[in-house]
């Protein structure tokens, strides 16, 4: 390979490279998450939020989110990672004294893509195994979850809140224009039902 070509291929990598770096974008903060417990633990959390198009209007472009992200918390002295685009709303600990998470399990289309049917309440409730990095869900919440409180933040913060700890009055300002409007989304409500999720035959 000549000279020239051989600098040619690392100029279109490295503009390559430049070019995801300047696509994507990162963001990290802390939540301190107050347990139903009485306990308060300090969460992180990570996401991403990528150039597009907006919807709708392909000629506008912006930072939108990827709902993909993960949340790290220590419990008990053991270390939990979960990392999917379910809608976290709560972090609660199970009577047997493990952390357990709450999504909607209407966000970002999760129940069609993991094909989990209707139930009443329709939420899903996520369950660590023993390493604290697998998660698997029921086929319904267990009740001891009915009317707890949501504790975390929905979705991704802002870009430039990126690197700061946010408390629970933090969390009520985010939320607010969900909760405001949606009572499935400021308490685990027993009721709470939906026609968009896949039924059995």
């Amino acid at each position: 390979m000549s000279y020239f070509k051989k600098l040619l291929q690392i100029l279109v990598t490295l503009l390559a490279a430049l070019q995801l770096t300047a696509c994507s974008r990162t963001v990290q903060w802390e939540e301190e998450v107050p347990l139903n417990t009485g306990e308060m633990i300090v969460v992180k959390r990570t996401g991403s939020y990528t150039f597009k198009s907006a919807p709708g209007n392909p000629l506008e472009f912006g930072y939108g989110p990827e709902w993909r992200s993960t949340i790290e918390f220590t419990y008990k002295g053991r270390r939990y990672t979960h990392t999917d685009d379910a809608g976290l709303v709560l972090l609660a600990i199970a009577p047997d004294g493990t952390p357990n998470l709450v999504a909607s399990a209407a966000n970002h289309d999760w129940q069609w893509k993991n094909n989990y049917f209707c139930t009443t309440p329709f939420y899903v409730q996520l369950k660590p195994d023993s390493s604290g990095k697998q998660w698997s869900w029921p086929e319904q919440i267990d009740s001891w979850l009915y009317n707890l409180p949501t504790n975390l933040i929905f979705g991704l913060v802002p870009l430039e809140t990126s690197g700061r700890r946010l408390s629970p009055a933090d969390r009520v300002v985010s939320n607010a224009s969900v909760t405001v409007a949606f009572k499935h989304y400021q308490t685990i409500d027993p009721t709470h039902t939906t026609q968009s999720c896949p039924r059995r035959k």
